[in-house]
């Protein structure tokens, strides 16, 4: 069965789709490029003049990353062939395997369907992105949703899975149970600025502070905040990603909790 899955993107709303030369899709809201590589190097807002930029200049995301678990290894697009009949991407990684990729337009989102993977070359598991935002305002880290809440932008990009296979997160999870714990994220830099000991993106185990085991649950700065899931997640510089992965699931895993 070929793994599904549906990407939102901008304030819930997307792509009725183009595509040019150099792989550009946008809808009436919303517009990405895909570059010859296989990487979103532009994600732009288009209902504002001038467009804004959701895609850090230094920071592109790949349109679809493949992981071998036993060598906990990710593979990136090398390559990326568009299709404008067939409406697919031909991806090809340096482990030797090449994917293909249906880009299918929908009304109000774009779906992204796996449609081959040969061959796995040791991939047993496959991740959306990471698709990196300069959004540093408001995360979902459940479904998988970055969003800013300003007044000059108000807007969110989003991700939603179309089948039980594909969940939010990625593909690295042990068994499909992301880490309880809490993150360090500032919403608002000039509201709560963050503190000399602490970082952006600084994780601690649920629990405490590796100090005292109640420690998190004395603190009320919005900049510490409890993550039930991974689908998304923050830098070092507070800039929001996105992920959601599949797996092959009749392979037999063992999974280990302490």
């Amino acid at each position: 069965m070929p793994l599904r899955f549906a990407f939102f993107l901008g304030f819930y709303l997307l792509l009725s789709i183009t595509a040019y030369t150099q792989n550009d899709f946008s809808s009436h809201y919303f517009k990405i490029h895909v570059n010859s590589k296989g990487w979103i190097t532009s994600m732009k807002n288009i209902t504002v003049k001038p467009h804004r930029e959701f895609s850090p200049a230094t920071k592109p995301s790949p349109l679809l990353s493949l992981y071998d678990s036993k060598k906990n290894q990710y593979y990136q697009p090398q390559k990326a062939t568009y299709h404008k009949l067939k409406k697919t991407f031909t991806l090809n990684y340096s482990n030797g395997s090449v994917a293909t990729v249906s880009v299918v337009p929908q009304p109000k989102y774009l779906k992204l369907t796996l449609v081959s993977l040969s061959p796995r070359n040791g991939i047993d598991a496959i991740q959306w992105g990471s698709y990196h935002t300069n959004i540093t305002n408001l995360f979902g880290e459940i479904i998988g949703v970055a969003r800013d809440t300003s007044e000059t932008v108000n807007y969110a990009i989003g991700m939603l899975a179309l089948n039980d296979n594909t969940l939010g997160g990625t593909s690295e999870t042990v068994a499909d149970a992301a880490p309880f714990q809490y993150i360090i994220h500032s919403p608002d830099k000039q509201r709560f600025p963050l503190p000399a000991h602490l970082r952006e993106g600084q994780v601690f185990p649920i629990g405490g502070d590796g100090i005292n085991d109640v420690a998190f649950y004395a603190h009320k700065e919005p900049y510490y905040r409890i993550l039930y899931g991974n689908a998304a997640f923050v830098d070092d510089q507070g800039r929001i990603s996105l992920a959601y992965s599949s797996r092959d699931r009749p392979l037999k895993e063992r999974s280990f909790f302490h």
